[in-house]
């Protein structure tokens, strides 16, 4: 690959630092990762240890980049403290020579952040969602045990327990919310007289419960063993029954649309051009209802306000769409734009390592790791965050941290053969 031995000796202690940097980041990564995974969904033991192999693509166009700049930093910062440096400079080599190791490092963790999020990641994380699939019944038992209480969002059933031994539950609550005439759960008060008139129309409580998962029919199965008292606002007194069903919520099901991160990178066009279909179909029948206001002179005021409550729900619906839509084209320029941070971090490593003059990691960690870190990383999440609210063009927000930073790299690593 390289021509000399100061080149080859150059790209293997890169590699070196490179490894071993990759693994304690990444596991930190991983640790803080699954804590916050399993504290959300309830994993148990067994399923942090499943979800580990998985887990690990997605720390990693997080955890390349920054061990591509400290690789850099180290290795180059020990030429420049060991003198060779100096002595490359004095025999009349230019330090591109050395720099090309360098180059090469970037080049190829661009190439493989671009591999892991084009394809590897978006797997493993429908692989993720399979495995919390097939282990429903294990989370829900482990969110009873953690939080005495299972509340599916966007689901009008709530269970509480006292507490679970083994595979069963003690003192078992099940809640059924009310639902208005719109569709919408219940908050508990009564539009007409503002008063609290209560949250649920159907309550059932047992001393003992279990669960069980019906995958086909896609529901969580409540068997209330012992003698169950229910109560239905429906229906007058009191009834007697034992089996209850919970619809699976969203965050089991396989139907929900994918959000743009999970989706591979060859079918991001076709998500795209199909949101914006729906985009189009709903601004044709907003424009429809804008040009039968405007023709509508002899129209009553009743069929006006009709008019106009249909344009402004039009526009309500078109608020997630359009922030879909640029989320799915942020996310098309995102990709290749953190893939490139491995060749900006690599190229700004070199100069501040060698003008560093440092061998220890801690000194390398704090002159060059830190202020690019809190530089890079906070003009990408803020420039995504406003490309995706179209407070920016979509291309300048993505890709801005690597304008800024990439040009900082080149001007430095300039400056540093021209002196």
């Amino acid at each position: 690959m390289f021509g000399t031995t100061i080149q080859r000796m150059v790209f293997i202690e890169l590699m070196k630092v490179f490894s071993l940097a990759l693994i304690a980041l990444t596991g930190l990564f991983l640790i803080a990762g699954l804590i916050q995974e399993a504290s959300q969904r309830g994993l148990t033991p067994s399923q942090i240890l499943a979800a580990i192999p998985l887990l690990i693509p997605s720390t990693l166009p997080y955890t390349i980049p920054a061990t591509t700049l400290f690789a850099s930093c180290v290795v180059y910062g020990r030429l420049a403290h060991d003198n060779e440096v100096t002595a490359i400079r004095s025999s009349g080599i230019c330090l591109w020579h050395i720099l090309l190791p360098c180059i090469v490092l970037g080049g190829l963790t661009t190439i493989a952040t671009l591999y892991l999020s084009f394809d590897i990641i978006p797997r493993t994380h429908e692989l993720v969602k399979k495995q919390l699939l097939a282990d429903v019944e294990e989370v829900v038992y482990a969110q009873l045990k953690r939080n005495r209480a299972f509340k599916p969002q966007n689901s009008k059933f709530v269970l509480y327990v006292r507490e679970v031994q083994g595979r069963w539950l003690l003192d078992v609550i099940f809640k059924r919310r009310k639902v208005d005439k719109d569709g919408q759960l219940s908050i508990g008060f009564d539009d007409g007289k503002k008063q609290f008139i209560g949250a649920y129309d159907f309550v059932a409580r047992s001393q003992r419960a279990k669960l069980k998962f019906d995958r086909e029919a896609k529901k969580i199965v409540i068997d209330m063993v012992d003698r169950s008292v229910v109560w239905d606002a429906n229906i007058s007194g009191n009834l007697k029954d034992r089996i209850f069903e919970i619809h699976v919520p969203e965050l089991f099901n396989n139907e929900v649309k994918p959000r743009p991160m999970d989706l591979s990178w060859w079918s991001l066009p076709n998500q795209i051009e199909k949101v914006g279909q729906d985009i189009t179909e709903i601004e044709d029948k907003r424009n429809h209802e804008r040009s039968k206001l405007m023709n509508c002179s002899d129209c009553d005021i009743t069929d006006k306000k009709h008019m106009q409550a249909m344009i402004e729900k039009y526009n309500q619906d078109l608020i997630h769409p359009y922030r879909m839509y640029r989320a799915l084209i942020a996310e098309q320029h995102n990709r290749p734009a953190v893939a490139l941070g491995c060749m900006c971090f690599a190229l700004i490593g070199c100069p501040v390592g060698i003008w560093g003059n440092r061998s220890d990691y801690l000194s390398t960690f704090i002159i060059c790791f830190l202020p690019t870190v809190f530089v890079y990383y906070p003009l990408q999440l803020c420039g995504l965050n406003l490309a995706k609210d179209g407070k920016l063009p979509i291309a300048i927000g993505v890709w801005s941290a690597n304008i800024i930073v990439g040009g900082i790299a080149l001007w430095l690593c300039r400056r540093l053969v021209s002196r």
